[in-house]
């Protein structure tokens, strides 16, 4: 007997966009911290993410995926307006950035919760705030984004 795996929401719907000719994706979401520093509230733009299960066919072999860097410098002028700090690093995730190869991806979250010390997801205005914040500059970016050309690289 075969074990199906359920195919992930976010990549089948970012497959089903690249199917249709869709080349840039920004991921927006809330996350768990694993860091003591970053409460509810905090954004989180990923450089790169660790890779977890069901990425081993979209990219060749590697611990990471890296985050498209021309849409990552949208997104990054997109919040600068805002007066909220924005995190930059690598991000943990099953839903990898960059998991499509015809899809540039990035990727910002709210903090909502943490790991660290265990503490439960709770509504946070901070974190409600930080997360229309982040849609408003996802939004911002790919319209920037596609007003200008691909960067050298780019899908």
């Amino acid at each position: 007997m075969r074990r199906l795996r359920p195919r992930r929401p976010g990549r089948l719907v970012v497959e089903q966009l690249a199917a249709l000719g869709t080349r840039r994706v920004i991921t927006v979401g809330t996350a768990a911290s694993l860091q003591q520093d970053l409460g509810s509230g905090a954004l989180v733009v990923g450089t790169r993410a660790l890779r977890d299960e069901g990425l081993h066919h979209y990219l060749p072999p590697g611990r990471t995926a890296a985050s498209s860097p021309a849409l990552t410098q949208y997104l990054t002028e997109a919040l600068a307006p805002y007066d909220l700090p924005v995190n930059y690093g690598p991000i943990w995730t099953v839903f990898a950035v960059g998991h499509c190869r015809t899809v540039a991806i990035a990727t910002i979250a709210a903090i909502a919760d943490s790991l660290v010390d265990r503490r439960p997801r709770h509504h946070s205005p901070d974190t409600e705030h930080a997360l229309q914040t982040a849609l408003v500059a996802a939004v911002q970016a790919l319209h920037t984004s596609t007003a200008s050309p691909p960067a050298a690289g780019e899908h």
